[in-house]
């Protein structure tokens, strides 16, 4: 098969695996939460309590809250789509099995760190300019995570690694 048309059908199943994946995560709620605190609140919760020392912070499963201020991590800002965009990519591409598990493992921890970085800065923007902060969630940081796992995902794909024609991924 020629080279365009692999990479043609990898990302024809790296969409469909990603459109299959993303149905029970929406359709998911308790365990959501439950990570959602473990992995983003508490963690968040924790940096802001060392970045931001005069304020009295306290946290629920979903949401940081200061004095007059609740940010909440809402369904689309856990960094899970982001998360299933890499780990679908690792399924859909053709490369050795250890390397899979490595992307996704090294794309697991990026796109984490990147959403804890973006939940603490962005509860930074909402206390020091709040009228920044729509652009900065929606425009900026969406942006930027978007980005950021596009370039690990191509850099991780680099054609050049890529096991010959037939080698069905196999090392």
């Amino acid at each position: 098969m020629p080279q365009a048309a692999r990479l043609l059908k990898s990302l024809a199943t790296w969409l469909a695996l990603y459109a299959l994946a993303i149905l029970p995560y929406n359709a998911m709620t308790g365990p959501r939460e439950a990570l959602v605190h473990r992995f983003q609140i508490e963690p968040s919760a924790w940096l802001l309590g060392h970045t931001m020392p005069g304020i009295a912070l306290r946290h629920t499963p979903t949401s940081i809250l200061a004095p007059g201020l609740e940010v909440q991590i809402r369904r689309g800002c856990d960094g899970a789509e982001a998360w299933l965009l890499v780990a679908t990519a690792m399924l859909a591409f053709p490369m050795p099995w250890r390397r899979r598990w490595l992307g996704a493992a090294l794309g697991t921890v990026l796109v984490f760190s990147l959403n804890l970085v973006r939940t603490v800065s962005l509860f930074h923007i909402a206390v020091q300019k709040p009228g920044w902060m729509e652009a900065a969630h929606v425009v900026v940081w969406q942006s930027l995570v978007f980005a950021m796992v596009a370039a690990f995902v191509l850099v991780w794909l680099d054609p050049r690694r890529l096991p010959p024609p037939g080698s069905r991924g196999k090392p």
